[in-house]
């Protein structure tokens, strides 16, 4: 998201935050006091792996510059073992379920208690990350930022779906603010957790039903609010047997975007509403051409496309950001409307 109308307003805020200076292997995003850089609030989408593999270099050097681990630093799948322990552990309790400490046996049976302490040690560092970022700095921007955050960026609609509305109600009394998503998930990578670029504002179906924990640093998806990225304007709509609502092009696709519209289940929501293709077959029913034209023949001061305008307004006129399901609609309508 945008941070125009904001920036300074955050930055301000966060500077009089103080956090307690535990561990200093992620320096290069933190002040002297443990504080977050404002480089890591702003941060770019595009360079989110870049910091995720910094700050597993520096979690994994920390590690063995503890030197409480000589019989297992040197065994090939340590460095694996260590991320996949921080990402795995669980953000509030610290807890690592037994079949993911099975994964690495290997690394048990060498020596037991450098494992244990090895696990103890990264639950630990995962706990004070989760407080760090998620209790404190994003819990600070999501209160008091996130809802001026999504009218400055005009999202009316859940970016990953574009099918439910995401408004932000508010006014004197009231105030409803939408989910805010972490792209990359707050619960594998807290230190992303309150940078701004991994907030997405979202319908409860794509957050908590579809997208739930799912790690896009390993399995790449398009980002929604990055133009470039936008499935909706990549993909096209069609019908089988008539009826059925498809995506025609998804072979054509990045493996990110086919990534995107399995994990959001794109073609089975959109074909959940059919309501579209049957409006459309019953205005062209009618209004097909040869009804157009009689209308045309009595009203010479119309031409067709200004009657198509009159008829089919909401298919031909549609503002993207704000009609939901606008790209089927607009491929349905140009395939059945002649």
């Amino acid at each position: 998201m945008q941070t125009v109308h904001y920036k300074e307003e955050i930055k301000e805020k966060v500077s009089k935050e103080t956090f307690i200076d535990t561990y200093t292997f992620f320096a290069e995003y933190e002040e002297e006091n443990g504080q977050p850089k404002v480089d890591l609030i702003f941060l770019e989408y595009k360079d989110f792996d870049i910091v995720i593999e910094c700050f597993f270099d520096g979690l994994i050097n920390f590690l063995i510059n503890t030197e409480n681990f000589p019989n297992l630093i040197n065994e090939n799948n340590f460095n694996d073992c260590i991320k996949f322990f921080f990402i795995e552990t669980n953000i509030t309790k610290g807890g690592l379920a037994k079949r993911k400490k099975g994964k690495y046996n290997s690394l048990r049976n060498i020596n037991e208690d450098e494992f244990n302490l090895l696990i103890n040690e990264i639950s630990k560092i995962k706990l004070y990350y989760g407080n760090k970022y998620i209790q404190k700095l994003y819990t600070l921007i999501r209160d008091n930022f996130g809802s001026k955050l999504q009218n400055e960026n005009n999202i009316f609609l859940c970016p990953y779906c574009e099918r439910n509305y995401v408004n932000v109600i508010q006014n004197n009394t009231l105030l409803i603010k939408t989910d805010l998503d972490h792209f990359y998930a707050k619960s594998k990578y807290p230190f992303l957790a309150a940078t701004i670029d991994n907030l997405i504002p979202s319908c409860q179906v794509c957050n908590m039903r579809l997208k739930k924990e799912k790690d896009f640093h390993l399995k790449k998806h398009s980002h929604p609010l990055k133009i470039e990225e936008n499935i909706f304007t990549k993909i096209k709509f069609g019908r089988l047997d008539n009826e059925t609502i498809h995506i025609k092009n998804k072979s054509k696709l990045k493996i990110e975007e086919q990534n995107y519209i399995e994990t959001f289940r794109i073609e089975e929501v959109y074909n959940s509403h059919k309501e579209v293709v049957e409006d459309l077959l019953e205005k062209e029913k009618k209004y097909n051409y040869i009804k157009r034209k009689h209308i045309l023949e009595t009203c010479p001061s119309l031409d067709d496309k200004m009657l198509k305008d009159l008829v089919f307004h909401e298919y031909r006129n549609m503002d993207r950001s704000k009609v939901p399901m606008s790209s089927m609609k607009k491929d349905l309508f140009n395939l059945i409307i002649t």
